[in-house]
């Protein structure tokens, strides 16, 4: 049930003080206003951080959720490697015709030559989030609203003259339990809204849905690099015992 627009919204039968208990997990989603890019280096882009004409919503986070993080390695062509894949070729031509005998034709048989891979490049962080809507006052602001509004901040905007035109927002995605302490399950400065595909419910009061579930595609619009994720550097992995986590 949503609280109110621009603040927390709260799944149909979720017990308010359970819901903000240290045992659940928040995501703060922030719109913010992109004024510039540059699109000639890796830079960060810049955003405003001024979102007072859009309203910031928290969701509780589904108990499984998945990331995806990609990278790209592909085979290392050098001068050597390209002329031994050339001089492989040849070999091996030269070895099917040496095996033929007079008035039968060889098989051409291609050969490449197995090369190390080489790190090209990492894909942007993506993932999918479905979150709940149900009416806790009125159909209209409780459900239909807030998704029109995501769908309003996922889109560009252009002027009546067709003169001005403005970027969609983009967001930041901050994860927190429910006692206001940040989580850095997500954690990421600038990602862009790429989908939102709405799944309304009945019944229908006033003509608008009782309630919804949204599923939200994020993509960060900053390339992945190692700084980018937010981990204690320092820390090292430690293994805890059974008994310690029986405790």
């Amino acid at each position: 049930m949503a609280d109110t627009f621009g603040g927390k919204f709260y799944p149909n039968g979720i017990d308010k003080e359970r819901a903000n208990s240290k045992d659940t997990l928040w995501l703060k989603i922030t719109p913010r206003k992109l004024v510039m890019t540059n699109i000639n280096t890796r830079t960060d882009h810049v955003a405003d951080d001024d979102s007072a004409k859009a309203d910031t919503m928290w969701f509780l986070m589904p108990m499984t959720q998945m990331f995806v993080y990609q990278h790209t390695w592909e085979d290392l062509v050098t001068p050597a490697a390209a002329l031994k894949t050339i001089t492989s070729k040849i070999q091996k031509q030269y070895d099917i015709l040496k095996s033929t005998w007079a008035g039968v034709g060889g098989i051409s048989v291609g050969h490449k030559a197995d090369n190390p891979h080489l790190y090209t490049g990492s894909t942007r962080r993506s993932f999918n989030i479905q979150f709940e809507f149900s009416v806790y006052t009125d159909t209209y602001n409780d459900v239909f609203l807030p998704i029109q509004k995501l769908i309003e901040y996922s889109c560009a905007e252009i002027s009546d003259k067709y003169t001005e035109f403005t970027f969609p927002y983009v967001f930041n995605l901050q994860t927190f339990t429910g006692k206001s302490k940040s989580v850095d399950i997500v954690s990421i400065k600038t990602v862009a809204l790429t989908s939102v595909q709405p799944s309304y419910k009945g019944p229908w009061i006033d003509g608008y849905p009782s309630a919804a579930t949204v599923d939200l595609g994020f993509v960060d619009i900053n390339p992945l690099y190692r700084g980018n994720l937010v981990t204690e550097k320092d820390k090292k992995i430690t293994v805890r015992s059974k008994s310690q986590f029986m405790e």
